[in-house]
């Protein structure tokens, strides 16, 4: 599956995201391949961690489907956890997603961010699926570039596995307050360090531009961040174009940081919407969505009903044809909008670029598009 997508957005598995996902166009699924995190289970009314974990299998296939690899991820959930049968969650959702037959590729972190129990299930999961497995590397690994090649190579020799069944993320997390400069002087150290150790199955840089937390400061107001993850990844892409092929990672439309809160609260509402060069915010109260989808729709932002299924909601809702929805329904719209978006921009850079000849991009499904999922 070497070079098989070249867009790896990291996303929530929840049933936001999950919509997002089943509503995506033909085209966009033949270019991005998700990475579903799954987030720390809030257990209530006698649900259980395996009932938990079931639900996102279940999403996940439902999402995701069994045409095309995907990758799998509990790096939220504590090392100690365990289900009521004494197994860890990795292992208990890659049974689950195998039942699916879903083509899950596990994430792993080193040994001293996962421990080696998880190494060890991991190692177990990649020897019966036959689908390698893919190391998430945090920044504090990669500007160590002295013990990240020993890191890595402990990492292939406790997974027994070769380099070129091994994918590598380098995930700088929240970029949008750090300085092209130093990301980049960070990323190509670390890009060096493992150069010698390849060749690897594929090489992704992730981050996010996406704040975490929009305040009450900005309400009633439009704010815009800058897409710098995007112009690190490409700029990357550029220079490494005849060592190793580079794709490109982000965290979807949500902050790579952002944490629910631990008690119910009133969600105000919010659109996060993506362009070629910036991240728009529109944010108001909960009664007012349809006011900023109108305010959205009027702007030069807006790209059309017809260019995702989270547009056609939005422009649908801003001339009240259909209802304003909910926070979860506002990030399958957001997040729909964005794969789209990035999915197209990452395939129109690398094709300017010359660089589409190093991914082995499938065709596109020929099928029709279905909206009705966020419509």
């Amino acid at each position: 599956m070497r070079g098989v997508y070249c867009y790896l957005p990291v996303l929530r598995a929840k049933e936001g995201e999950f919509r997002a996902v089943r509503s995506l166009s033909p085209s966009a699924r033949s270019r991005l391949v998700p990475l579903f995190d799954v987030p720390i289970p809030v257990l209530k009314d006698g649900k259980t961690l395996g009932g938990y974990l079931a639900e996102r299998a279940e999403g996940i296939h439902s999402a995701w489907g069994t045409a095309r690899p995907l990758y799998v991820d509990v790096h939220d959930l504590p090392l100690d956890l365990r289900t009521s049968s004494e197994v860890q969650p990795i292992t208990y959702l890659f049974d689950l997603l195998r039942v699916h037959g879903s083509l899950a590729v596990p994430v792993t972190g080193t040994e001293p961010d996962r421990d080696r129990d998880y190494l060890a299930a991991i190692r177990a999961i990649v020897a019966r699926d036959r689908m390698g497995a893919c190391l998430r590397l945090a920044e504090d690994d990669f500007t160590e570039p002295q013990t990240l090649g020993t890191s890595v190579r402990g990492v292939l020799k406790d997974l027994a596995v070769k380099s070129s069944e091994l994918d590598i993320v380098f995930d700088c997390r929240y970029v949008g307050n750090r300085g092209l400069d130093s990301l980049r002087a960070a990323a190509l150290e670390g890009l060096q360090a493992i150069h010698d150790i390849g060749p690897f199955r594929n090489v992704i840089i992730a981050g996010s531009g996406v704040p975490d937390m929009l305040g009450r400061r900005d309400y009633g107001k439009v704010r815009r961040e800058p897409r710098v993850d995007f112009e690190l990844s490409s700029q990357l892409a550029a220079t490494l174009a005849d060592r190793m092929p580079i794709a490109f990672a982000d965290y979807g439309a949500i902050g790579a940081h952002f944490v629910p809160p631990k008690k119910p609260v009133t969600v105000p509402a919010r659109i996060r919407y993506t362009t070629l060069r910036d991240h728009v915010f529109y944010r108001g109260k909960r009664s007012e969505y349809p006011e900023i989808c109108r305010q959205l729709v009027a702007s030069a932002d807006f790209l059309g009903e017809n260019f995702s299924a989270g547009d056609r909601r939005i422009g649908l809702c801003a001339k009240g044809i259909t209802g304003p929805g909910n926070p979860t329904i506002w990030v399958g719209t957001d997040t729909n909008h964005h794969l789209e978006l990035v999915s197209e921009q990452t395939w129109r850079f690398l094709d300017e670029s010359k660089l589409v000849g190093r991914f082995a991009l499938p065709e596109p499904e020929r099928r029709s598009w279905v909206q009705s999922e966020l419509v």
